[in-house]
């Protein structure tokens, strides 16, 4: 994180400095894009419970393409669906563990964690957790 700060810190002086062509594209690219990536992360933090959130919103929220927003989060190793499930199987992890939820299906739980198919929040996270919600929670409790 440290080094990514300078390399964008280092940029924006070259560009400053008035930087020519190679660098300064590298420096332009690098700087802006990095901006862009932590823009769309912290949209997807924000939207990712809501069921009906997809990369259009946060497409729209930036003013740019689906396509852009998918270029700029593939460079990363982690697209989009991949970034949003995760958040919310790991949101249904916590409230699996919390006993505040007790009370609560899990059904429910899976719903106020932003899925919307019950066939396919099982398949995540049995893959992610090695089990099904109903085991996992009486294992933790």
């Amino acid at each position: 994180m440290i080094a990514h700060i300078r390399t964008t810190l280092l940029d924006l002086l070259a560009l400053t400095l008035g930087a020519r062509r190679d660098v300064a594209d590298m420096a332009r690219t690098r700087g802006l894009r990095a901006a862009r990536l932590r823009m769309i992360i912290a949209q997807i933090q924000k939207g990712f419970l809501d069921p009906s959130f997809s990369v259009r919103h946060v497409a729209i929220q930036m003013g740019a393409t689906p396509r852009s927003i998918q270029n700029i989060l593939q460079e990363t190793g982690r697209g989009f669906v991949e970034r949003v499930n995760e958040l919310r199987l790991q949101k249904s992890r916590e409230m699996l563990l919390n006993p505040e939820y007790d009370h609560m299906k899990i059904a429910e739980i899976i719903s106020k964690c932003g899925f919307s198919e019950l066939s396919n929040f099982y398949l995540l996270f049995r893959r992610r957790f090695g089990g099904p919600p109903g085991q996992f929670r009486r294992q933790n409790s």
